[in-house]
Protein backbone atom coordinates (compact mmCIF):
# COMPACT_ATOMS: atom_id res chain seq x y z
CA UNK A 1 0.00 0.00 0.00
CA UNK A 2 1.12 3.48 -0.79
CA UNK A 3 1.81 6.06 2.15
CA UNK A 4 -0.09 8.71 2.41
CA UNK A 5 -1.59 11.10 3.99
CA UNK A 6 -4.88 13.02 2.93
CA UNK A 7 -5.36 17.24 3.73
CA UNK A 8 -8.36 19.04 3.70
CA UNK A 9 -8.46 22.13 1.99
CA UNK A 10 -10.43 25.04 0.62
CA UNK A 11 -9.35 27.42 -2.35
CA UNK A 12 -11.44 30.26 -3.38
CA UNK A 13 -12.52 34.07 -2.06
CA UNK A 14 -15.69 33.45 0.71
CA UNK A 15 -16.91 36.25 -0.15
CA UNK A 16 -18.20 35.14 -3.88
CA UNK A 17 -16.79 31.23 -4.11
CA UNK A 18 -15.44 28.41 -2.19
CA UNK A 19 -14.18 24.97 -3.19
CA UNK A 20 -13.45 22.21 -0.87
CA UNK A 21 -11.92 18.81 -0.84
CA UNK A 22 -9.31 16.44 -0.09
CA UNK A 23 -5.88 16.45 -1.42
CA UNK A 24 -3.92 13.06 -1.16
CA UNK A 25 -0.39 13.62 -0.62
CA UNK A 26 2.15 10.56 -1.64
CA UNK A 27 5.30 10.71 0.47
CA UNK A 28 7.33 9.81 -2.01
CA UNK A 29 7.77 11.21 -5.55
CA UNK A 30 5.48 10.59 -8.00
CA UNK A 31 6.08 10.43 -11.79
CA UNK A 32 2.85 9.18 -13.30
CA UNK A 33 -0.84 10.03 -13.01
CA UNK A 34 -3.75 7.41 -11.62
CA UNK A 35 -4.07 6.65 -15.44
CA UNK A 36 -0.55 6.19 -16.05
CA UNK A 37 0.63 9.50 -17.54
CA UNK A 38 3.17 11.64 -17.01
CA UNK A 39 2.53 13.69 -13.75
CA UNK A 40 1.82 17.54 -14.69
CA UNK A 41 0.93 18.58 -11.13
CA UNK A 42 3.01 18.97 -8.12
CA UNK A 43 1.86 20.58 -5.00
CA UNK A 44 4.23 22.74 -2.53
CA UNK A 45 3.48 22.23 1.35
CA UNK A 46 3.45 24.95 4.05
CA UNK A 47 4.46 28.09 2.03
CA UNK A 48 4.21 30.73 5.35
CA UNK A 49 1.75 32.78 4.79
CA UNK A 50 3.81 36.11 5.42
CA UNK A 51 4.24 35.00 1.32
CA UNK A 52 1.86 36.90 -0.96
CA UNK A 53 0.92 34.80 -4.64
CA UNK A 54 3.30 37.64 -5.98
CA UNK A 55 6.25 36.39 -3.23
CA UNK A 56 5.44 32.65 -4.16
CA UNK A 57 5.62 34.11 -8.17
CA UNK A 58 8.99 35.46 -7.59
CA UNK A 59 10.46 32.78 -6.08
CA UNK A 60 9.10 29.85 -8.87
CA UNK A 61 10.00 32.64 -11.79
CA UNK A 62 12.04 30.64 -13.14
CA UNK A 63 9.65 27.98 -14.05
CA UNK A 64 6.56 30.47 -14.22
CA UNK A 65 6.36 30.40 -18.38
CA UNK A 66 6.10 26.58 -17.76
CA UNK A 67 3.39 27.08 -15.49
CA UNK A 68 -0.55 26.25 -16.81
CA UNK A 69 -2.49 27.07 -13.71
CA UNK A 70 -1.61 27.80 -9.90
CA UNK A 71 -4.30 27.39 -7.24
CA UNK A 72 -3.67 28.51 -3.45
CA UNK A 73 -5.17 25.84 -0.54
CA UNK A 74 -5.71 26.54 2.37
CA UNK A 75 -6.47 24.06 5.09
CA UNK A 76 -6.65 24.38 8.94
CA UNK A 77 -3.16 25.93 9.80
CA UNK A 78 -3.38 29.94 9.88
CA UNK A 79 0.49 30.08 8.92
CA UNK A 80 1.01 28.24 5.75
CA UNK A 81 -0.99 27.39 2.92
CA UNK A 82 -0.44 25.18 -0.23
CA UNK A 83 -0.06 26.00 -4.16
CA UNK A 84 -1.09 23.50 -5.91
CA UNK A 85 1.24 23.75 -9.65
CA UNK A 86 -0.07 22.76 -12.78
CA UNK A 87 2.57 22.53 -15.38
CA UNK A 88 2.97 22.37 -19.38
CA UNK A 89 5.09 18.99 -19.54
CA UNK A 90 6.33 16.56 -17.05
CA UNK A 91 9.75 17.34 -17.28
CA UNK A 92 9.50 20.79 -15.50
CA UNK A 93 7.80 19.27 -12.66
CA UNK A 94 10.68 17.00 -11.99
CA UNK A 95 12.93 20.03 -12.43
CA UNK A 96 10.77 22.07 -10.16
CA UNK A 97 10.73 19.45 -7.37
CA UNK A 98 14.77 18.79 -7.60
CA UNK A 99 15.51 22.25 -7.10
CA UNK A 100 12.69 23.17 -4.41
CA UNK A 101 12.41 20.13 -2.51
CA UNK A 102 13.74 20.69 1.24
CA UNK A 103 14.69 24.22 0.43
CA UNK A 104 13.64 27.40 2.60
CA UNK A 105 11.96 29.95 1.01
CA UNK A 106 14.43 33.01 1.49
CA UNK A 107 18.06 32.61 3.74
CA UNK A 108 16.20 34.34 6.85
CA UNK A 109 13.66 31.49 7.10
CA UNK A 110 14.96 28.65 8.85
CA UNK A 111 11.69 26.47 8.73
CA UNK A 112 11.07 24.07 5.14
Amino acid sequence: LEKQEIVSFFSGNPSFEVTSGVIHLYRYKHTEDSEGKPALQLCVLAVPSYMSGADFCQFAAGYIDHVTEMRVLRDASPNKYMVLITFSDAEFVDLFYEQFNGKPYNSLDPEI
